[in-house]
């Protein structure tokens, strides 16, 4: 790509060079004159020279995008070796009783399909208050968000190449901390933040335990193409069985437009 973006000028010289000659010249015919010969060679030189002034310039731009995007990935890496460094086995053991307090608790109380984003955030906030006196997970936290930060505030890379780099990170994350993240994220509910790690997909290979905590995925973080949701599959000749040996219902008995008005007026289990 970069060379043919430096051809590209040459080319465009060449076509501007020769075909202002010829629309200017070529009705004349060709000089025996050596001094007419001299003006032409000055006046290509003049225009090659043109050229090359815009080529230097390309090429002084694209050795200076190479050397700041050297110099942005060594900050870059060095940070994701310090956040690895940060993820040490205590704050790991932490993060994995926290996260394992936090999914239990949903799985359990929050079964329901209604989902209310306040009751959501205060039993979230609740939960992740256990860690707040140890400053450690929160130091993770941190440190996490002024990583994705200096990728997604860089004006110089484009989003394709952002969503690269934010691909790196997660790829160094472990699913705890994906979810110890994603929790996080919940709690702290910054706006901007969030939207961030909905844009480039930093949960999308999040696995959760229940269907809810997917609910809440989805919900939190719409634009995200998640990888790992639990679909529910109802086989309804199995449902229909089950609510009959539910309602103790002889079967072999029942006729077929009984049991349809059964099933569209059914409010509550039959006895």
């Amino acid at each position: 790509m970069k060379d043919k973006k430096l051809w590209i000028p040459i080319i465009i010289g060449v076509f501007i060079i020769l075909g202002s000659f010829i629309f200017c010249f070529y009705k004349q015919d060709v000089s025996d004159d050596i001094s007419d010969w001299a003006s032409f060679g000055a006046y290509v030189g003049g225009c090659f020279g043109f050229i090359s002034v815009v080529i230097m310039y390309m090429v002084f731009r694209e050795q200076s995008k190479m050397a700041y995007k050297s110099q942005f990935e060594s900050v870059f890496f060095d940070m994701l070796h310090t956040l690895r460094e940060i993820w040490n086995p205590d704050v790991e053991s932490k993060s994995l009783l926290l996260s394992s307090k936090i999914s239990i608790h949903f799985n359990v109380e929050f079964g329901a399909e209604e989902i209310n984003r306040n009751d959501v955030k205060r039993v979230m906030t609740y939960y992740m208050s256990i860690h707040k006196k140890d400053n450690s997970i929160n130091h993770y936290f941190r440190y996490l968000y002024h990583i994705v930060k200096y990728v997604v505030s860089n004006e110089s890379l484009d989003e394709n190449i952002k969503t690269d780099y934010i691909s790196l990170i997660q790829a160094q994350m472990s699913n705890t901390e994906l979810l110890i993240t994603f929790f996080n994220a919940i709690e702290y509910d910054n706006t901007k933040y969030n939207n961030w790690l909905d844009n480039y997909g930093l949960f999308e290979n999040l696995v959760t335990d229940s269907c809810f905590l997917d609910k809440l995925k989805q919900l939190y973080f719409p634009k995200t193409k998640f990888k790992h949701i639990q679909t529910v599959h109802i086989n309804p000749l199995e449902a229909i069985q089950q609510w009959y040996d539910e309602s103790q219902i002889d079967i072999e008995n029942e006729v077929y437009y009984d049991t349809l008005t059964r099933l569209n007026n059914r409010r509550t289990p039959r006895e």
